[in-house]
C-alpha cells in the first residue's frame, strides 16, 4: 500500500470513529438506551496522521475552532449516516426537524461560541455550510447543511469546485514547455524573491505583469508558479459577475481554493484594457481581487493604480534579439545555417512564437525552400 492509499484508509478510519462518536453523542444527549462509548484512544491514533485526517487538516487551513469543527461534522454526519436525520428528531424531540441546527449543536457539545454563528467566522465566511432559512424562522432553528465541495473534501476527495470550473482553464500547456532565456528568468527570480519575503500572516501581493506579449507573461507566471509548486489557471476578467453578491461568491470560493489546494490565478485583462468598457470592467476586477487571496498574477497592458492592495509592478518584453536568435538555432537544429541571425533582426517574437513557426516550417517545407517558407509563415 502506497502513501496515498494508506491516507486515504486512515482518514476513512478516524471519520467512521468520529462518526460513531457523534452517534453516541446524540444518543445520550437524548437520552436514549446506552450504546457503547467509542473508544477515543483509536480517534487520538488518527489524529496522529502526517498529514492529519481531512477534518482536521480543513479546521488548520480555514482556522476553525473545535466546536465550528464539531458543528461541521454534525452536517457531514446528516450525508454519510442513514440514521443521523432520527437522531436529530430524538434529540429535541421534534419530528418537524430532523436536520442539524445550529440550537441542535450548541446543547450538545461542549464549549459552545455563539459567535460561531456569525458570517464573519468560518462555517459561514467560507461557505462550508449552507442555511436552509424560510420565512421568519431563526437562524437557530434553521437546518444545516455542508457544501458538497466541503464534504467531498472531508472523505478525501480533493479537487476544484465546479462552480469555479466554468469560469477558469489551465494555463499549463505541453506545447509551451520552452525554456526561458536569462532575461526573462531575471523576471521570475525577481518576482519569487519577493514573494519569499512576504510575511506568512499577511496576504500575498498581487503580481501585475505589464506589457503587451501575453504569451511571454503566461510563461513567466507558469515558471513562477512551478517553482512555488502550484497549479496555475486563467481567468478572463472579462467573465466576472457584475452583480455583486455573485462576485463575491467567485471571490470568496476561489479564496478558499487556493487554500484547500496549491494554486495560483492567472487574471487576464490584456483584451479588456484599451475597450469602451474598460471602466465597467475595472470595478468587478478591483472587487475580485479584494475579496480574494492566494497567489494572483494580473495581466494588463498597463498598471492599474489604486487597487489598495500590495503589489508587484514587473514589465515583461520579450526576449533579446541575441537571445531570439539563439532560440531559432536551437528550434532549426542542423538546418540553421544563417536564417537565425536574419530572422532575430527582422522580427521581434515570443518564444513560442519561434517554437510554433520553426515546427511548422521543419515539417512542411523541403530544405531548399526553407527561407521562402519563414517568409509565408511569419506574414501569416
Amino acid at each position: 500500500m502506497n502513501n496515498l492509499d494508506c491516507w486515504i484508509a486512515n482518514n476513512e478510519e478516524y471519520l467512521a470513529n468520529a462518526l460513531a462518536w457523534l452517534r453516541w453523542r446524540l444518543c445520550e444527549f437524548a437520552q436514549l438506551p446506552d450504546i457503547e462509548k467509542p473508544k477515543v484512544t483509536e480517534m487520538a491514533m488518527a489524529e496522529g496522521m502526517n498529514p492529519p485526517p481531512a477534518l482536521l487538516l480543513l479546521s488548520q487551513k480555514l482556522d476553525l475552532s473545535d466546536f465550528e469543527q464539531q458543528v461541521l461534522l454534525l452536517c457531514v454526519a446528516m450525508e454519510l449516516d442513514p440514521g443521523m436525520a432520527r437522531l436529530c428528531t430524538r434529540a429535541f424531540d421534534n419530528s418537524h426537524q430532523p436536520y442539524p441546527t445550529f440550537a441542535l449543536a450548541l446543547s450538545l457539545f461542549e464549549q459552545p461560541a455563539w459567535d460561531t454563528l456569525s458570517w464573519e467566522r468560518p462555517l459561514r465566511y467560507w461557505r462550508l455550510i449552507e442555511i436552509h432559512q424560510s420565512g421568519v424562522q431563526p437562524l437557530t432553528t434553521s437546518g444545516l447543511r455542508v457544501d458538497e465541495r466541503i464534504l467531498n473534501y472531508v472523505k478525501g476527495l480533493n479537487s476544484l469546485d465546479d462552480r469555479l470550473a466554468s469560469l477558469l482553464m489551465p494555463l499549463e500547456t505541453e506545447e509551451w514547455a520552452v525554456k526561458l532565456p536569462r532575461s526573462q528568468n531575471a523576471v521570475v527570480e525577481t518576482i519569487l524573491l519577493q514573494v519569499c519575503q512576504t510575511d506568512k500572516r499577511q496576504r500575498l501581493p498581487i503580481i501585475q505583469l505589464i506589457g503587451a506579449d501575453s504569451l511571454s507573461k503566461q510563461l513567466i507566471a507558469q515558471q513562477v508558479a512551478a517553482q512555488l509548486h502550484k497549479y496555475i489557471y486563467r481567468l478572463s476578467v472579462e467573465l466576472l459577475p457584475t452583480q455583486a453578491g455573485e462576485l463575491e461568491t467567485v471571490a470568496r470560493l476561489w479564496h478558499r481554493e487556493s487554500l484547500l489546494l496549491p494554486l495560483a490565478l492567472y487574471l487576464d485583462a490584456q483584451e479588456v484594457d484599451g475597450k469602451p468598457n474598460m471602466e465597467g470592467q475595472a470595478l468587478p476586477l478591483h472587487r475580485f481581487l479584494n475579496r480574494s487571496g492566494g497567489l494572483l498574477f494580473l495581466s494588463t497592458r498597463e498598471i492599474r493604480q489604486n487597487l489598495g492592495l500590495p503589489t508587484i509592478v514587473v514589465d515583461v518584453e520579450k526576449p533579446t534579439p541575441s537571445e531570439q536568435q539563439a532560440t531559432w538555432n536551437l528550434a532549426l537544429g542542423a538546418i540553421a545555417d544563417s536564417n537565425p541571425q536574419l530572422l532575430a533582426t527582422q522580427f521581434n517574437l515570443n518564444l513560442v512564437k519561434i517554437e510554433q513557426i520553426a515546427q511548422q516550417v521543419l515539417a512542411e517545407t523541403p530544405n531548399c525552400e526553407i527561407q521562402k517558407s519563414f517568409v509565408v509563415s511569419l506574414s501569416c
